[in-house]
């Protein structure tokens, strides 16, 4: 089951021992407060894995077009690129351009987005260990 169903069956697991009558409001809030904050830590995270992911795919595809730029190059087939109106050194300059773009994009979403989805996934279990601990109490209050 992927994390997004464990969560959902977790908030609804949640829900059904959170909304009896017999719980008192002050814990109620304390819980419905920490779902919103589970909530908009998993939006987060997500944001930072699909904008990691969108990173990897145009640095793959901007890397294959320089690569398809460098062999029609490197074999002498020019003859599409003078059909588009470029000449060799303007083929030259868009296969490094969109090779240097690629290579950025590779390291924009390893090195920044990715780590900084890691450090929002430890908060959020960080937090779902809180709640887990709160709904303890909150079901035990003899705790």
């Amino acid at each position: 089951m992927s994390q997004i169903g464990q969560r959902e069956d977790f908030a609804a697991a949640g829900a059904d021992r959170v909304h009896s009558p017999e719980r008192t409001t002050s814990g109620d809030e304390d819980l419905t407060g920490i779902r919103s904050q589970i909530r908009d830590l998993a939006s987060e995270v997500n944001s930072y894995k699909a904008r990691a992911g969108g990173a990897f795919g145009a640095s793959l595809f901007l890397i294959l077009l320089s690569a398809g730029a460098g062999y029609d190059l490197a074999a002498g087939r020019m003859t599409p690129w003078l059909a588009l109106g470029l000449d060799q050194v303007q083929l030259i300059g868009i296969a490094a351009t969109l090779g240097f773009a690629g290579l950025v994009l590779v390291f924009l979403g390893a090195f920044k987005l990715r780590p900084a989805a890691r450090r929002v996934e430890a908060r959020l279990a960080q937090i779902e260990r809180e709640y887990d601990e709160l709904l303890d109490r909150h079901d035990d209050p003899h705790r």
